[in-house]
């Protein structure tokens, strides 16, 4: 799928570049959006290590030229430390701009993701199901950090919900 998605983010971009264009703004393409759960088990389990770096390069690749093709990367981790997300951990979070952390976080979990956060902030990331931070998606405002709440539903009424 991965290889997939990169020859399509390819395709896309030869077009872009010789429209001269920055962006897919202006083509008649469909949004594609790559959800990877639980990416440090993937970058770094009992995987084949050309594997691993396989999937490491085309990640990375998509965090960083996917968004101006309208080809986007959602990853999840419980813990988003540069050395869980694999040999180019570093390059992959720095190229993820919007980040949410749900729960709470220990101050070195606030750092990886948000940097120094005002102490208002991170008080509002109390016990409350659903209580997030995130970032603030805006090419003009970097790392503009706020709070967020969302939704929650707790065990029993995803059971009754299933009835």
């Amino acid at each position: 799928m991965l290889q997939a998605t990169l020859k399509e983010l390819y395709r896309r971009q030869e077009i872009l570049d010789e429209k001269g264009e920055e962006t897919w703004h202006h083509e008649n393409w469909s949004r594609q959006l790559i959800v990877v759960d639980e990416t440090p088990t993937l970058l770094m389990g009992k995987t084949d290590k050309d594997l691993r770096e396989n999937i490491a390069v085309a990640l990375n690749t998509i965090a960083a030229m996917g968004r101006s093709a309208g080809i986007h990367l959602a990853i999840a981790a419980q813990r988003p430390d540069t050395q869980a997300l694999g040999p180019y951990g570093g390059q992959l979070r720095n190229n993820i701009t919007s980040r949410i952390a749900i729960g709470t976080l220990d101050q070195q979990g606030r750092q990886m993701l948000f940097g120094t956060l005002d102490p208002d902030m991170i008080r509002t990331l109390d016990s409350t199901p659903g209580r997030a931070l995130a970032t603030q998606t805006n090419n003009h405002i970097t790392n503009h950090v706020m709070a967020a709440q969302v939704a929650y539903i707790n065990q029993q009424e995803l059971k009754e919900s299933q009835l």
